[in-house]
């Protein structure tokens, strides 16, 4: 025999039913309201990584010169007028020869 954790005896049929039915579904209720919640984190982590990443394309498209850069091969005592001095170095990590500049 069940065991009956409350009495619904003066109560309409009607609204017994309703509430016997609540009390059946309860769990697909948290179920539901649990997913719910869950799509709700994913969605917003979604857009936060959407705005985050705009904003650094942003700041990399503004904070980048594009102008070009001449290096002169051979090392003089004196930086010529308008340029920076920088050291080159050779990287090892590439195959090409691609000179790491560090300004």
């Amino acid at each position: 025999m069940k065991e009956v954790l409350f009495r619904l005896g003066g109560m309409k049929f009607i609204r017994r039913f309703q509430l016997r039915q609540k009390m059946r579904e309860r769990r697909t209720g948290f179920t539901v309201v649990c997913g719910m919640m869950i799509s709700l984190l994913v969605l917003m982590l979604g857009i936060n990584c959407y705005v985050l990443y705009g904003n650094v394309q942003k700041d990399t498209m503004n904070s980048t010169r594009f102008e070009y850069m001449y290096f002169l091969k051979y090392p003089i005592k004196e930086v010529p007028e308008g340029g920076e001095a920088c050291y080159a170095n050779p990287s090892p990590r590439w195959q090409w020869d691609i000179p790491s500049m560090f300004l």
